[in-house]
């Protein structure tokens, strides 16, 4: 998640690490918030952004509420909870209903926002992610005999259901040979059945799984589970990952 600030003081004592808790006016995006997730904060108008861990999340029946209970932690220079609480009114009703974000700060980056977002993925589109499922359940068995497969459009902010796809290639039974390497015909099929995506999520893959690695851009993922929840967590987590990793690296 990507959140901008735009009081200097407030970025400054998020990058020292005495403000403790992000508050914000709750909507359902936060919902999907976990501790271990991580937030980027970028600082208005300037290079400035800081890459910090989510500790905990804490709901709160209005904006007001929240700035009693924890106003320190939220606007450290404040004086009190009244001068606290004037910080949020420029943006929202004290009303509102409210989530604080217990953060700790890792990383301080310069770099321009809009390159930012290019390198997080943010600003093209999301990978196109193929699970192979049976029901509700990812398959117990290899991906391209899968009865049917969920498309989804993944960032590592979360995926979105975008179609349910029948398997509908089918190999003759003669065809089916070389069981080590896979039936090329049958790759083919699956290949053709699911150009359009990027990543193919499996329970188990079969011996085609080196044919998908050599012969073409998509790329396997071994779930290791059969919870389709969490199969999609993984691959959110894992697109994180190597989101962060390619942000930490660089310089």
């Amino acid at each position: 998640m990507i959140l901008t600030i735009k009081d200097p003081r407030v970025f400054d004592a998020l990058v020292r690490g005495e403000k403790r808790y992000e508050g914000r006016r709750w909507d359902a995006s936060y919902d999907s918030l976990k501790p271990g997730d991580y937030v980027l904060f970028v600082l208005e108008g300037s290079r400035e952004i800081l890459l910090s861990r989510v500790k905990s999340i804490h709901r709160f029946a209005t904006i007001e509420e929240m700035v009693e209970n924890l106003w320190k932690d939220l606007i450290p220079f404040a004086r009190d909870p009244s001068e606290a609480l004037k910080v949020y009114k420029q943006f929202y009703s004290p009303s509102d209903p409210a989530v604080a974000i217990e953060v700790e700060p890792i990383k301080l980056f310069l770099a321009e926002e809009r390159h930012l977002r290019k390198w997080l993925g943010i600003g093209f589109r999301p990978l196109i992610v193929a699970v192979g499922v049976d029901g509700n359940e990812l398959y117990d068995g290899h991906f391209g005999d899968s009865p049917e497969f969920l498309i989804f459009r993944c960032s590592f902010d979360g995926c979105e259901l975008v179609e349910k796809r029948k398997n509908t290639t089918e190999v003759e039974e003669e065809e089916e040979h070389e069981p080590h390497h896979g039936n090329p015909k049958k790759f083919r099929a699956v290949l053709s059945l699911l150009s359009d995506t990027d990543v193919w999520v499996a329970f188990r893959m079969g011996p085609n799984y080196l044919r998908i690695v050599r012969e073409s851009d998509k790329v396997p993922f071994l779930a290791g589970t059969k919870n389709l929840e969490e199969a999609l967590e993984r691959v959110r987590r894992k697109l994180l990952e190597l989101s962060l990793k390619r942000l930490c690296q660089w310089r």
